[in-house]
């Protein structure tokens, strides 16, 4: 039987060179995308990408220069490998309507900084209330209800991005923020701002109004993560009951 050996051309290199060509010039259009995008998750997703494109690299590196060694396609399964565990990730800790972090995601960012106590005291926490949510519902269905959900949580993004704050969907029509205490005046002014904006512009059969509490996290009263998001959610609960007031008062 005939043996067959592989054997480098005179032309190999050129092959070789213009598929690590390719791969840095992946690399180099996803880094440029990095560099402009705006928000944590969106930079996140840019790094997966970006960490994609090294183990190739690297094999194709090594390929080149050792002759008979053949890294290139292990490099490339380790990196799809790498991505869809981190798609996985993304999965559980992302909520499927709005694509913000879910409560899980929340829960665990929060105790992160809650264990940092020079963290803990600079930051604050917004719990944020859609207002009609269920009358949306029932007059215009639940489809239109998902819609309500999904504009505002785009509004919400939009302002947390300017701030660098952490944004999830608390659960039903509730979202939550964990922020600069010294950014969340004009955070929370900046959302009504946008809400308004959204109402005076937008086609749509509904209006979106919100209900905000704020409680820091270097409030004496607050002792534990349980503290904080019952202070918010009390201070949620007065803004949606003179919202209540300043409606009834409006129909006379």
């Amino acid at each position: 039987m005939k043996q067959i050996w592989y054997v480098r051309g005179d032309l190999f290199i050129i092959p070789s060179v213009l598929a690590l060509l390719y791969l840095l010039l992946a690399a180099c259009v996803i880094f440029r995308k990095y560099k402009v995008v705006v928000g944590e998750e969106e930079r996140g997703k840019m790094k997966t990408m970006m960490t994609f494109m090294v183990l190739p690299i690297l094999g194709a590196i090594v390929q080149i220069v050792v002759y008979g060694v053949s890294l290139i396609w292990i490099g490339a399964t380790l990196s799809i490998l790498m991505v869809f565990i981190n798609i996985q990730n993304s999965q559980i800790t992302t909520d499927m309507l709005t694509g913000l972090n879910n409560r899980y995601q929340f829960n665990r960012y929060l105790n992160k900084v809650f264990l940092i106590e020079n963290e803990r005291e600079d930051d604050g926490l917004i719990l944020i209330d859609v207002n009609k949510f269920k009358t949306i519902n029932d007059i215009y269905g639940h489809l239109v209800g998902d819609e309500a959900l999904i504009k505002t949580s785009v509004i919400l993004k939009d302002c947390c991005n300017k701030h660098k704050s952490f944004l999830a969907r608390y659960g039903g029509d509730e979202f939550i923020i964990v922020c600069k205490d010294k950014d969340h005046q004009e955070l929370i002014y900046l959302i009504n701002e946008k809400i308004t904006e959204f109402n005076d512009m937008n086609k749509e059969v509904f209006k979106l109004s919100l209900s905000i509490g704020y409680a820091a996290f270097k409030d004496p009263m607050v002792k534990t993560i349980d503290e904080l998001v019952a202070h918010a959610d009390r201070e949620m609960y007065v803004n949606k009951k003179n919202y209540q007031e300043q409606m009834k008062l409006d129909l006379k």
